[in-house]
């Protein structure tokens, strides 16, 4: 078995989205070119049944291939607005999110068609920018926008706002462990958190506050005031078999293999031609 040098475990393959659209990497970063005219890509999901079927939203539309990337074609009935988050559901064949700026979108059929489930109530709350669904029951949609964190029952849709520090936060990516379901991180505009009880309280794990605290670790439920950055510096974060974190930012792809309590190095890949990360998918090839 060949060790795929970008994730540093075996039979790993690593996607990415930066400033100079969509790459993927085994032994080192090749450009994915999906058509005349296709730029700013923002989302990508890939399916874990099945690797050869990958969406990619961008400003101007959704594609989807079925054929690992050699073919690509339009996804845009009953969809509207740029998207900036994808989510294909393990559990349910067909069903996708596409979170966009005008509200989150569901299909059921493989993207043939979209209904829009969540539009908030203003601008910031309706500009959503990341989705993950949690599978212990009760199966959970959760959604991160330019203003706090919703979530609503899978096969009842009814939205709760989660309250907290973050209820104004900028989130841009949920995410939860697969070794313990109870586990999210939550990355936003005022750093890196972890929660272990469905977001009653939150534990900030990296800070990119403007003048970042020394303790960085801290409980975001204290009462210190702090100014962040109005900018996203972090983008996404996933998380391989081992629980090592890998968390794109605007400075490059930073690594911790001890789910962040180990402290952070940043990754250094040829090919690269801009350290913007804004996407970062793994998965089994």
């Amino acid at each position: 078995m060949t060790k795929r040098i970008c994730a540093g475990f075996l039979s790993t393959v690593i996607l990415f989205i930066g400033s100079n659209g969509l790459s993927y990497a085994a032994y080192a970063w090749q450009r994915i070119e999906i058509g005349a005219g296709v730029s700013a890509i923002e989302a990508i999901d890939v399916d874990h049944k099945n690797p050869n079927v990958v969406y990619v939203g961008s400003k101007q539309s959704l594609y989807k291939t079925t054929d690992g990337a050699r073919n690509w074609q339009a996804l845009n009935a009953g969809l509207s607005g740029a998207v900036n988050f994808l989510y294909i559901d393990h559990e349910e064949q067909g069903s996708v999110y596409a979170a966009a700026q005008n509200g989150l979108f569901h299909t059921r059929d493989s993207g043939a068609s979209w209904q829009r489930i969540f539009s908030g109530k203003d601008a910031l709350e309706r500009n959503v920018l990341s989705v993950k669904v949690c599978y212990q029951p009760p199966k959970t949609v959760f959604i991160g926008t330019e203003r706090g964190i919703f979530f609503s029952p899978v096969n009842r849709i009814i939205w709760q706002k989660a309250a907290g520090k973050l209820s104004d936060a900028a989130v841009t990516s949920i995410v939860n462990d697969d070794h313990n379901s109870d586990v999210l991180y939550i990355v936003s505009n005022k750093g890196l958190f972890r929660t272990s009880n469905r977001m009653s309280s939150y534990e900030r794990i990296y800070a990119v506050s403007i003048a970042e605290s020394e303790e960085s670790g801290a409980d975001v439920d204290s009462e210190e005031e702090e100014v962040y950055s109005q900018e996203h510096p972090l983008s996404h974060l996933a998380i391989d078999e081992r629980g090592s974190l890998y968390l794109g930012s605007a400075g490059g792809l930073l690594f911790s293999s001890g789910a962040g309590d180990g402290g952070w190095e940043k990754k250094i890949f040829s090919g690269l031609l801009d350290e913007k990360i804004n996407y970062i998918t793994i998965y089994k090839a």
